[in-house]
C-alpha cells in the first residue's frame, strides 16, 4: 500500500508540474516549427535566387558570345540559334558594323539619300 502511494504522490506531482509548465512546453513547439518552416522558406528562396542567377549568367554568356561573333562579321551572330531562310535571290545580305562599305548591303545613292 506504501508503494501505491507513492507512485499516487509521484503522478499528482507530475501532473502539477504540467499544468504549471505546459503553456512553455507548447510555446517551445510552436517557435521550434516556426523556425524550421522559416529556414525551409529561406532555402527555397536561395534556392530560387541561384537558379534565376544561374539563367541570367547563360544568357550573358550568350549574349557575349554572340557579341564576338557579330564583331567577327558572322551573321550567327545577329541570329542566334535560329539562322534566317534562305530566301533565294531575294536573300539580304546582312550588314555588320565592321565590315567595309562594299560588303554592306544597303549603300547611299543619289536616289535615296
Amino acid at each position: 500500500m506504501a508503494q501505491l502511494i507513492g507512485w499516487l504522490f509521484a503522478v499528482a506531482l507530475v501532473v502539477a508540474v504540467l499544468r504549471v509548465i505546459w503553456p512553455f512546453i507548447v510555446l517551445g513547439i510552436a517557435v521550434y516549427l516556426a523556425v524550421k518552416i522559416a529556414r525551409g522558406v529561406a532555402d527555397h528562396y536561395a534556392q530560387l535566387i541561384a537558379a534565376r542567377r544561374a539563367d541570367r549568367d547563360a544568357l550573358c554568356a550568350r549574349a557575349d558570345r554572340q557579341h564576338a561573333q557579330v564583331l567577327r562579321g558572322n551573321p550567327a551572330g545577329v541570329y542566334g540559334d535560329y539562322p534566317a531562310a534562305d530566301l533565294g535571290e531575294f536573300n539580304p545580305v546582312l550588314w555588320v558594323c565592321n565590315q567595309p562599305p562594299a560588303r554592306r548591303s544597303y549603300q547611299r545613292t543619289s536616289v535615296n539619300g
